[in-house]
This record gives structure tokens, C-alpha cells and sequence, in this order.
């Protein structure tokens, strides 16, 4: 959501393709939960089952990763970001976006940490003088968050 309107392109389940290390994922949902896993073999399995809730499911039953609370909102800000730079007609979208990014329908911690990653996103991509501010502030709350656990 943001100011309260939907915003398709924001959408961690949404269908579109992207590389991350020179392989293919279907949405930013579906490499999160693959940047989960401790074993090639886990990561597959998720990776092929798909954008949706599918691939939710399958990273829900895998081995986490030890650093996973560490590192999992920078891996889903890895995610996005990726969906962004290789979709331009979704950048786009999110770049003549205005307003606070936020709500959604996910936990209260991912609703407000999709909102900072997104928030980082539209910065980084529009790359104006004014976006600067806020691209530090974004790095500086997810940088936090890491050093905390």
C-alpha cells in the first residue's frame, strides 16, 4: 500500500522474473525463502515451486539457516531490489509512486519492514538529491536491525 492505494508492484508473491548470482527466480517471495536454506538441494525444491504461497509452504519446511533472523530483511531488500533493477516497467511504477509505503497483508513485522525496503528501493532508483537523506536513514534502520541479533 501506499497512501493507501494498492500497488501490484509491490507485491512479494508477484509473477515476474529476475537473477540473483546468476539464477532465475519467479518473484521476491520466492528467492527469500530460498535464501532461507542450508542445502542446494532445499534451495530447488523451493525455487521451483514457484511465486506464490507455494513457495512459502516449501520454505517453511526446511532447515533455516543460522543466520537467518540476522540477515533475513536484508536478503528480502536483496529480493526486491533485484525485482526493481530487472523490471523496469515495475520500477517505474514504484519511482512515480508518492507517499508513505507501508501496510499490507503480512505480519506487522513484515508490513513494516517491506515498507523500509521499498522505501530504500524508490530512493535508490530514482536517484535524486532529495533521496538521499532518506536512503541513509532506510541503511541505517536495516543495519540496526542486523546488529541487534
Amino acid at each position: 500500500m501506499i497512501d493507501e492505494f494498492l500497488h501490484e508492484e509491490t507485491d512479494n508473491f508477484l509473477y515476474c522474473y529476475f537473477q540473483i548470482d546468476n539464477i532465475d527466480y519467479c518473484s521476491s517471495e520466492n528467492y527469500f525463502q530460498c535464501a532461507k536454506t542450508v542445502s542446494i538441494e532445499e534451495r530447488e525444491l523451493i525455487r521451483k515451486s514457484g511465486p506464490g504461497l507455494s513457495c512459502w509452504e516449501a520454505g517453511n519446511k526446511i532447515k533455516l539457516r543460522d543466520d537467518w533472523e540476522k540477515v533475513k530483511v536484508f536478503e528480502m531488500y536483496k529480493g526486491n531490489k533485484a525485482k526493481f533493477e530487472q523490471n523496469p516497467e515495475l520500477a517505474e511504477k514504484l519511482i512515480f509512486s508518492k507517499g508513505t509505503i507501508g501496510g499490507g497483508q503480512s505480519s506487522d513485522f513484515w508490513n513494516y519492514w517491506n515498507g523500509i525496503i521499498l522505501t530504500r528501493i524508490r530512493a535508490e532508483l530514482r536517484k535524486n538529491e532529495e533521496d538521499l537523506k532518506v536512503i541513509e536513514e532506510t541503511t541505517a534502520l536495516m543495519d540496526k536491525f542486523a546488529k541487534e541479533w
